[in-house]
């Protein structure tokens, strides 16, 4: 399955932040002698996808709206990106390319989060858990080959709802299901043309079911490669954590708690600072922090993100993904920020 000369094909990155840099213009590339596919680069963000675009547009994902009960934003958005993160594993996003699901049509996506049932024999839900199946996500992975964008991996994210009809289903018997349901849908996408050995991923999500307080995560995922079979299903050992939580007493709590105090009590007027932690392994490897401001006079800007960066050291750690925002009714006002395997954070004042 490849797009040719029809398509104008363009692969830019995920992460916006680096764009806001001097230094960091994106160089274009011609990789087609006919010039037809055009490649932007940046090299700060090497660990994300080049993204596709489609005739100059943005092609949305065919499955997007087929949801039961994913509803709330912070669940929508770990769904996806946990997905492309998982991904990687299968599919490197410095040989990949990513465009969202353009391969199972929505209304069969539909009749598949339904209930099994005479009139609907492709339901994957059951008549006792009729929810329990609340969204399915496709995202394509494509190589570059003979100047054509190849369909080459395929990852599918369902989503598990824990709580059905007021009972809560633990994480073995959301497993159960989707482990179930994952060799279903593997069987149907090998009937569709051109499916047959395309290597697929599958990633089991938990939903949260706090109205938002916290994010589900993923469960276990495996990999079939061709045929029906899947391999051994894998832990993901991923947790995210809002800081701070008054019923946390974790080291890693009190090291935000301290620079949460001492950023504070230099500028009282802020509206709130928390923080978003992922840990994998039990170990942080990422922190995003959000400093919300009232204030957004150039010069109290700058010397806010120049204080934030001095306490940002406490954060200075190699393995450590650390991204510092600041933010005011205009929007984003500052980005403090550094990348697994550095010390030194780098910052930028946007207004």
């Amino acid at each position: 399955m490849k797009f040719y000369k029809k398509a104008l094909l363009i692969a830019f990155l995920f992460v916006l932040v680096g764009c806001a840099k001097n230094n960091s213009t994106p160089q274009t590339q011609k990789v087609s002698d006919e010039g037809n596919v055009v490649v932007t680069n940046n090299s700060d963000n090497a660990n994300d996808y080049k993204m596709i675009l489609l005739d100059g547009k943005y092609p949305t994902s065919k499955t997007r709206g087929a949801s039961l009960t994913l509803l709330t934003p912070v669940n929508i958005a770990e769904f996806e990106v946990g997905l492309t993160d998982l991904s990687k594993i299968q599919f490197p996003a410095n040989q990949y390319y990513f465009l969202e699901g353009q391969y199972l049509p929505n209304q069969d996506i539909q009749k598949w989060l339904q209930v099994q049932n005479g009139e609907n024999p492709d339901g994957l839900n059951k008549s006792n858990t009729p929810k329990a199946i609340s969204t399915i996500l496709e995202q394509d992975y494509m190589l570059l080959v003979d100047n054509g964008y190849e369909l080459n991996g395929v990852s599918i994210g369902i989503a598990l709802n824990p709580q059905v009809n007021d009972t809560l289903l633990s994480d073995n018997n959301l497993l159960e299901l989707g482990k179930e349901a994952a060799t279903k849908i593997v069987e149907r996408i090998r009937t569709k043309e051109g499916m047959g050995n395309i290597p697929i991923l599958i990633g089991l999500f938990k939903q949260s079911i706090d109205n938002g307080a916290s994010r589900g995560s993923y469960l276990s995922y495996a990999v079939s490669k061709s045929g029906v079979s899947l391999s051994e299903w894998k832990p993901v050992n991923v947790e995210k954590r809002l800081f701070p939580l008054d019923n946390d007493k974790t080291d890693d709590v009190s090291v935000f708690s301290t620079f949460k105090k001492s950023v504070e009590s230099f500028f009282p007027n802020l509206n709130g600072i928390v923080g978003e932690a992922t840990f994998i392994d039990g170990t942080m490897s990422e922190l995003n922090i959000t400093v919300t401001t009232q204030f957004y006079g150039q010069s109290e800007m700058i010397a806010l993100t120049q204080f934030l960066v001095e306490k940002a050291n406490a954060y200075s750690a190699s393995n450590l993904n650390v991204k510092i925002k600041v933010e005011s009714v205009r929007g984003t006002e500052a980005v403090i920020h550094k990348k697994q395997g550095e010390t030194v954070f780098h910052s930028v004042v946007l207004h």
